[in-house]
């Protein structure tokens, strides 16, 4: 699963705890953090609850790469891609449809 958020909204972050503990045993977490300075991204890390890997697309190109790359609109953060145990995308969405998405992904 692939959470991505904003340093500039750093209440997405403790939105995974909402669901933390509906995630499979044997799911792998990567937070990615658009935009924001490096100091910010790592002191806001912390608040992620569930165990991941944490990537940080700095503001500018690196960052308006990566979001082409995702198809992603700054208005949708954060948001929520799910990769199915066969390594496809099995479902994009919020936060909010996450147990709708996870359900998706085990089909």
């Amino acid at each position: 699963m692939v959470f991505v958020w904003s340093p500039s909204d750093p209440q997405g972050l403790e939105l995974v705890k909402r669901f933390e503990k509906a995630l499979p045993k044997d799911t792998q977490l990567v937070y990615v953090a658009f935009g924001g300075s490096a100091p910010l991204v790592n002191r806001l890390k912390p608040s992620a609850s569930a165990l991941g890997v944490h990537c940080h697309a700095v503001a500018g190109t690196a960052s308006k790469a990566a979001s082409d790359a995702l198809k992603l609109r700054y208005a949708d953060l954060p948001g929520l891609y799910v990769i199915n145990r066969a390594g496809l995308l099995s479902g994009v969405g919020h936060v909010e449809e996450f147990a709708a998405l996870m359900a998706q992904a085990s089909r």
